[in-house]
């Protein structure tokens, strides 16, 4: 459920205060929406946003489960956080799990939160205690900056905010992203969404569409634009990966008339960082022919991305798909069918055996992909 259609419903909530109009959510699954995978730990934490409010509107939840036997998950622990949380990020080094989180009633809050969970110890009684951190209004996108050890948040309030792992306690730093453009006109609305990270730079998706080029090394330097580029011809991207030469990011391109769906890779090599920009350069086919390798089609309206050393996946909520695409000549090697509405996926390999695990919002389930065959393995519950 959208913040939108949560404030129409926010009245009747609190109109029916005192009554229990909706079950607890407990350790049922209601909309898991992602997955984070601990490979070390053979555990993976599934984030129950519960965005369809099947359970109380409150409550969501992180579920820690064992995988032990991969294809059998068990679960260790529920812990009870607030609802409509977003992507994870593992802080392995001081044992806790960052989660986005926009629970918020009101559309003009600028007051939403990251949760630390704390992973350290499962038979401890404070595992999966949480502690929040303030952030910037709908934080939804994160991703974990290696090279300056820092948690990057893509907020739909036109930020990229930025936290410090090192520090003693979290605090958000904000950069702007509505920025001029090179082309003479100004991106005033940039809804970041997603935010993908490789060295020194950070891919950032606009719900608007279009992506973000930022140069992580110039942030917190007032003399400098850290904006370096702008992927104009990239439509309606949420998730995006960055790794190697490349940067995969879906599109909803039109092509003969019509919509078509597309995993877009980008050349690196052709948005190598500026540190001399003033305005943000636009980059397109149009004017850098060379800019993609190719646009590889996929399942109907793409979600989210993962990638291991040989594949990409693709998460399709509107046809209920998982997209694998070789890395190798990037062509579509087959489709795995999944649960209602798939979103969030995870990958964890164990010796020859590489697994996927894929989030599926409506069916309440957890689908376990055997990658090298061609159909669900298992399911989780």
């Amino acid at each position: 459920m959208n913040k939108g259609l949560f404030l129409l419903l926010f009245p009747f909530f609190l109109s029916c205060a005192g009554q229990d109009i909706f079950p607890d959510l407990g350790g049922n699954l209601s909309s898991p929406l992602t997955i984070a995978i601990d490979t070390t730990n053979a555990r993976a934490y599934l984030n129950n946003s519960n965005s369809r409010v099947e359970y109380d509107w409150e409550q969501g939840s992180v579920q820690a489960l064992d995988l032990t036997n991969p294809v059998a998950p068990t679960l260790l622990k529920t812990g009870l956080t607030k609802s409509y949380s977003g992507q994870m990020v593992l802080d392995s080094v001081n044992s806790r799990l960052l989660v986005s989180n926009r629970f918020s009633a009101a559309a003009s809050s600028d007051a939403d939160r990251i949760l630390s969970l704390n992973i350290s110890n499962p038979s401890a009684t404070n595992f999966l205690e949480v502690t929040e951190v303030a952030a910037d209004r709908d934080p939804f996108g994160v991703a974990y900056d290696s090279t300056n050890n820092r948690l990057l948040v893509a907020s739909l309030n036109n930020k990229l905010q930025y936290y410090d792992l090192g520090a003693a306690s979290l605090s958000a730093t904000s950069l702007a992203l509505d920025r001029a453009l090179d082309d003479g006109t100004t991106l005033t609305t940039s809804n970041a969404s997603r935010v993908a990270v490789l060295g020194n730079q950070a891919f950032v998706s606009r719900l608007a569409g279009g992506v973000l080029v930022i140069n992580l090394s110039e942030i917190g330097d007032s003399s400098k634009n850290p904006v370096d580029y702008y992927l104009s011809d990239i439509h309606g991207p949420r998730g995006l990966v960055a790794e190697g030469s490349y940067l995969y990011a879906p599109s909803a391109q039109v092509e003969s008339g019509r919509i078509v769906y597309r995993l877009m890779v980008v050349k690196l090599d052709q948005i190598t960082a500026d540190n001399t920009n003033t305005t943000v350069i636009v980059k397109n086919t149009t004017n850098t022919p060379a800019l993609y390798e190719a646009k590889v089609a996929i399942g109907d309206d793409p979600q989210e991305v993962v990638l291991n050393g040989t594949h990409v996946f693709v998460s399709n909520q509107g046809d209920d798909t998982v997209s694998v695409v070789k890395r190798d000549g990037h062509t579509l090697e087959k489709t795995f069918t999944v649960g209602d509405q798939p979103f969030g996926m995870g990958l964890y390999t164990v010796g020859p055996t590489t697994y996927l695990y894929v989030c599926n919002v409506r069916s309440n389930t957890v689908s376990i992909i055997d990658v090298s065959g061609t159909a669900v393995t298992a399911s989780y519950p």
